[in-house]
């Protein structure tokens, strides 16, 4: 005759091999045609236990998503120094970690913003920039910092301004925030620096 085991569906909460559970009864096992009784069954191994499920890093993971009230739409697009911003721009935060993660480190341009003084809350900093359609995706206040991530686009190209900052909030009486800008949909900027210095241009006045 055939000796034949029950496998257990992976779901069941007592799996072979978890903490705290038995083998399950095999009837097949104790089965014996001649009315003797059966003789003692190996128990069958249990199953090695499944791979770890690999781990994505969150770009966004622990900070606020915007809540506020968006800006009144402008009739036309934010101008500085020839850069347009429009002012309809939206973005999903997973469109936003897709576009910073295919862009490399090395092609990152850092820049730093003075302003006149330390702002009481990251609210303050978003409704100045939303003004001028730099727009905040999250923002969080750690213990001595604020940080804030943030994006913007060109009006009359569609390049994406992909920005990340933080404001020391121990830097005394004239607070830095240090500013690393990536572009998307840039092929066609001949100088990627002249442009994100624009940009500065904008947030310095935005935030004076």
């Amino acid at each position: 005759y055939q000796v034949k085991y029950i496998k257990m569906p992976p779901e069941h909460p007592l799996a072979p091999g978890a903490e705290g559970s038995a083998p399950p009864p095999d009837v097949m096992a104790t089965y014996d045609p001649s009315g003797g009784a059966a003789a003692p069954q190996p128990v069958a191994p249990a199953p090695p236990p499944a791979a770890a499920p690999s781990v994505e890093v969150d770009l966004l993971g622990g900070f606020d998503s915007y809540t506020g009230d968006p800006p009144a739409p402008a009739p036309a697009p934010v101008a500085n120094d020839g850069l347009a911003l429009s002012p309809s721009m939206t973005m999903s935060g997973d469109e936003y970690q897709g576009h910073w993660g295919t862009i490399s480190d090395a092609d990152a341009i850092v820049s730093m913003v003075p302003l006149a003084r330390m702002p009481p809350d990251t609210g303050t900093v978003e409704q100045a920039l939303g003004t001028c359609h730099i727009q905040t995706m999250a923002s969080g206040e750690l213990p001595a910092e604020f940080k804030f991530f943030l994006y913007a686009q060109e009006a009359s190209t569609g390049v994406l301004f992909l920005i990340q900052s933080n404001l020391d909030k121990t830097s005394g009486s004239e607070p830095l925030m240090i500013v690393t800008v990536k572009l998307a949909n840039a092929m066609t900027v001949a100088n990627p620096q002249a442009l994100v210095d624009q940009l500065m241009g904008l947030m310095t006045k935005a935030l004076a």
